[in-house]
């Protein structure tokens, strides 16, 4: 993979062997340069946005009919406590009924456990079989004859 840093060395070899070729550069002072900022006019919409961010500006009051509309009368608070109020009221919480919740799927780790303690239980062996199955005697017939 070939990086900007090898085309810039190779640029900059070749910048070097034009100049000992005599290859001449311009001096500075033949370009053009001019001190003072050029001024820019700005269009209607620029003007209107300086204005509005400087905050040159003061809004009147809007009339219909010799008189502020009623909407404008009202501030946002007031606005907002009348729809509250023009609502329904609440029901308290102890007056509410929720809906029973809905069993939920029980989990692998849950139906795991629930079936290794549903296996069957080993029944108690009495004294007599252990005996028997110690003097030698297979314990086959017994075991078979349980199942």
């Amino acid at each position: 993979m070939i990086h900007t840093w090898f085309f810039q060395a190779r640029f900059w070899v070749q910048v070097m062997r034009d100049l000992r070729n005599g290859v001449k550069l311009k001096k500075v002072q033949q370009r053009q340069y001019n001190p003072l900022p050029i001024e820019y006019q700005l269009t209607p919409y620029e003007m209107l946005m300086d204005d509005i961010r400087c905050k040159r500006y003061t809004l009147r009051k809007v009339m219909v009919n010799g008189d502020i509309p009623p909407r404008l009368r009202k501030s946002a608070h007031e606005i907002i406590l009348d729809f509250i109020r023009s609502r329904p009221p609440l029901n308290p919480a102890s007056a509410r009924k929720l809906k029973p919740t809905p069993p939920r799927p029980r989990s692998l780790h849950e139906r795991i456990l629930e079936e290794i303690k549903a296996e069957r239980k080993l029944r108690p062996v009495s004294p007599e079989e252990i005996r028997r199955s110690r003097l030698g005697k297979s314990s086959l017939p017994v075991l078979m004859s349980h199942c």
